[in-house]
């Protein structure tokens, strides 16, 4: 990752446009304001990323010699600005085999404010909002998951407020040639692993056309035609797909404050899965000759059955000259459009404290040939709370789902912090102290309140809620 410090930082702003295709832009300073438009770009070989960091100084660390900032700041998304890392429309492909590159926008600091009006957009990103008095800790999250350091609660707070989006949703509606729902496969050896009959017959060697919507999977390399008779899957990696059509599977949110987490009613965070459409068009295939004489498509032929030609296909030997030439007129069929559903992606939520009202969209859709578990796109997952390591968890003390829930008066976002930052290299622990007209109730300190009627709305497929850590001392307003 590209990690930039300044050693006396004052303010950071931006009022107009960075670009940066498929490179990285970065920010940093005490406070970072993002007034503007920040736009970096993801391509099939490259990520694109945006960071912004609000701190100072520069502290080496003994024993590791790991380096950060002595202070920490504020990070704001001010009304009307744009962060974004989009696709790189350049054209390019590459095979579904290939890792994408995800991309990344990360905003950190003692404070990080997403104000209302604020846009956040990266289709299929990491989005991570890190808050911590200490900035070990922000660190020790980003690049060193190693590094001792210490968890505990201090004033760090991550603010998302009303007609304020984060979207990472998978791009939707992209189109796909019809032809791409059929997949060229050369059977030979390893393709008859499970169907040793075929290894010498009239299919050994051939190229042959099977249809990658209906194929049966029992690991990630045994995936089968679904009469059995080939095993393809070192072929379905093969295909080639555009930055868009690479970027349907949405991405994920991260928040995490070792103080508290305030998001509004009116914010928006989507994490929906995106679709491809596949055009109607004509999609090669191979039809097989039984021994019995009868015809079978190739994708539902059985593995056991002797074969003794492929449809439309002959060969002609010219063995004066010692070649062979192959001549086929191979079975395609139409197709008709139809919608093919990508995974929906990942809300975590890592705080002691929290408002959770924010909207939340994590739907999927399941197209015509989606119907099984197996082949379904999976859901989107919300975790609250997690384990830092062996000795420290940041999760809320108790959980609540209610029918639903009054917000609180938003005091949070002009939030003011004082006090002393860690004073390096002694181990000593921030002793940082949050306006305490601007935070949670002490109710809400020690319960997370969520509305059931929220939690319907969203479709998640997966809800993970860590909590429990003993009550907090109810003297203690900075927490």
């Amino acid at each position: 990752g590209v990690q930039v410090i300044v050693e006396n930082g004052g303010e950071a702003r931006n009022t107009g446009y960075i670009g940066a295709p498929t490179g990285n832009i970065s920010m940093t300073g005490m406070t970072v304001r993002q007034s503007g438009v920040l736009a970096a770009s993801t391509s099939v070989n490259e990520a694109g990323s945006i960071t912004l960091l609000a701190g100072d100084g520069l502290y080496t660390e003994p024993v590791n010699h790991e380096t950060h900032v002595k202070r920490v700041g504020k990070v704001e998304l001010s009304p009307g600005s744009l962060t974004a890392v989009l696709p790189e429309e350049d054209g390019l492909t590459a095979s579904i085999g290939q890792p994408q590159s995800q991309s990344l926008i990360r905003l950190e600091g003692e404070t990080v404010n997403v104000l209302g009006g604020s846009s956040i957009w990266a289709p299929g990103a990491k989005v991570a909002l890190n808050a911590s008095s200490n900035p070990a800790n922000l660190y020790a999250l980003d690049y060193a998951p190693g590094l001792v350091t210490n968890f505990a609660a201090d004033a760090g707070r991550v603010y998302i407020g009303d007609g304020a989006i984060i979207d990472v949703a998978g791009l939707k509606l992209v189109p796909i040639a019809a032809a791409e729902s059929a997949a060229e496969v050369n059977a030979r050896g390893n393709e008859f692993r499970d169907s040793p009959v075929q290894r010498d017959g009239i299919l050994a060697g051939k190229d042959v056309w099977i249809d990658v919507r209906n194929l049966i999977t029992v690991a990630a390399d045994r995936i089968y035609t679904p009469g059995g008779l080939l095993e393809v899957s070192g072929y379905l990696g093969l295909a080639q797909r555009n930055i868009d059509q690479r970027l349907t599977a949405a991405g994920s949110v991260n928040i995490f404050s070792t103080g508290d987490a305030i998001l509004r009613p009116g914010a928006f965070i989507d994490i929906s899965g995106g679709s491809l459409v596949h055009q109607a068009g004509y999609v090669n295939g191979t039809r097989l000759v039984g021994a019995d004489g009868r015809l079978y498509d190739i994708n539902t032929a059985p593995a056991d059955m002797t074969y003794v030609g492929v449809c439309c296909q002959f060969d002609v030997d010219h063995s004066r000259w010692g070649i062979r030439e192959t001549f086929s007129s191979n079975r395609s069929y139409y197709q008709g459009e139809y919608i093919e559903g990508s995974a929906a992606g990942a809300l975590s939520l890592t705080t002691r404290s929290a408002e959770f009202d924010a909207k939340v969209d994590a739907a999927t859709v399941s197209g015509a040939y989606q119907r099984t578990a197996q082949s379904q796109p999976a859901g989107g997952s919300l975790t609250i709370g997690a384990a830092m390591d062996a000795a420290m968890v940041i999760q809320p003390n108790n959980v609540v789902i209610v029918p639903s829930v009054a917000a609180p008066d938003d005091v949070f976002a002009n939030s003011t912090v004082t006090g002393t930052f860690r004073d390096f290299p002694t181990p000593t622990a921030p002793n940082r102290v949050r306006d305490p007209s601007t935070v949670l109730s002490f109710d809400r300190q020690q319960t997370l309140y969520l509305s059931a009627d929220l939690l319907d709305q969203v479709g998640y497929g997966t809800i993970n809620i860590n909590a429990g850590r003993g009550p907090l001392d109810p003297n203690d307003k900075t927490k």
